[in-house]
């Protein structure tokens, strides 16, 4: 979802590793003015965003991606551009977009439940007015609000629309997670950790990350509350039908690339998604969502074999995922023993990178 302006030698780099994952590439974010990331590609207007899309397009991006400040009048540029196009777009909903507008516009996903809060709120129009790109705090305490004055009819009217649109939301429980607790120390000491370099270990403390600098104890509080209030409206969206995708943003702080997925899944039963289903959001409906599922998302004769073989049923306990005993990867084969010999390079690249 955070892909790079050169798509093309970010796939080649990909092609030269042995074991690595099949990567479907989103463009460089594309967002308004200020951008919340470096390297962002920055649109102010309807004939930016028509000449972005083209440009990606060319680039060979799988989709693209947008972000929180895209200008109203640009996004819809951008979405009939996408159109002619025919390339998908997906990722967060920008500040000036309705929830309910993203979904008939035709954005394929959204991320992180962005924009969700507010769009079941009774104040979704002054709400909306309020958001400013890169103020955090003010945008979570808005968020808040939002839940505070929450309108039960008005959201499952837009989880209805999501149904009949097919707009799949990606909630991403493990970053809303984290960011309630990167101040406990119980949390942060995970020893999932030592498989991340010294450097990512230093990004990933708050008083380093710009979000989160000027957090308080309260802050951190809060965004625990938000959490929860996060499963709930997922567990809402599974019983109301909405499509569902089981994500990360891996490499967010304590989103871990691998192991993230497992949480991930642990979060969404947690929210009240059957074991079942939560394994379908990784599985079967990432191919749906694709547009693969005659290669991809299931065992048959003819799709390709990527498997994971478990020691124990994920159906009596989502947290047997992490039973690992094989993985077929393209129909390589890897038992037990060569996972383990991974795992043990990675943690031994990363322990050179030591800390401070």
């Amino acid at each position: 979802m955070f892909g790079a302006k050169s798509t093309k030698e970010f796939r080649a780099r990909f092609a030269s590793v042995p074991v690595a994952p099949d990567i479907v590439v989103g463009s460089a974010i594309v967002d308004g003015d200020p951008p919340v990331w470096t390297g962002s590609i920055v649109i102010h207007k309807p004939g930016d965003a028509r000449r972005v899309v083209d440009e990606i397009k060319e680039g060979g991006a799988d989709f693209v991606k947008i972000y929180n400040a895209i200008p109203r009048d640009a996004y819809f540029a951008l979405v009939e551009e996408a159109r002619k196009q025919s390339i998908p777009f997906a990722g967060h909903l920008p500040f000036g977009i309705r929830a309910s507008e993203a979904s008939d516009a035709g954005q394929a996903s959204i991320e992180h439940l962005t924009g969700i809060a507010i769009a079941c709120s009774g104040r979704e129009q002054d709400l909306m007015k309020q958001l400013r790109p890169l103020h955090y705090i003010e945008n979570t305490n808005l968020i808040a609000e939002a839940i505070r004055s929450f309108n039960a009819a008005k959201c499952q009217a837009l989880f209805a629309q999501f149904r009949r649109n097919l707009t799949w939301q990606v909630p991403t429980l493990t970053v809303h997670r984290a960011f309630g607790y990167m101040n406990d120390s119980q949390f942060t000491s995970d020893p999932r950790v030592a498989y991340m370099s010294g450097e990512v270990r230093r990004r990933w403390d708050p008083s380093n990350d710009f979000r989160f600098r000027r957090w308080t104890h309260q802050e951190f509080e809060l965004h625990r509350g938000l959490f929860k209030a996060d499963e709930q409206m997922v567990g809402m969206m599974f019983r109301a039908g909405v499509p569902l995708l089981a994500g990360t943003d891996v490499m967010n702080p304590y989103c871990m690339p691998g192991f993230s997925l497992h949480d991930e899944l642990a979060l969404l039963v947690e929210s009240g998604l059957t074991p079942l289903a939560a394994l379908q959001a990784a599985t079967l409906r990432p191919a749906d969502f694709l547009g693969r599922s005659d290669e991809l998302g299931g065992i048959a004769p003819g799709k390709r074999a990527d498997l994971v073989l478990l020691s124990a049923d994920p159906l009596a306990d989502i947290h047997n995922t992490a039973q690992i005993q094989a993985v077929w990867i393209r129909g390589k084969y890897l038992d037990r023993a060569a996972l383990d010999r991974l795992l043990d390079n990675a943690r031994h690249r990363q322990g050179k990178s030591k800390l401070d």
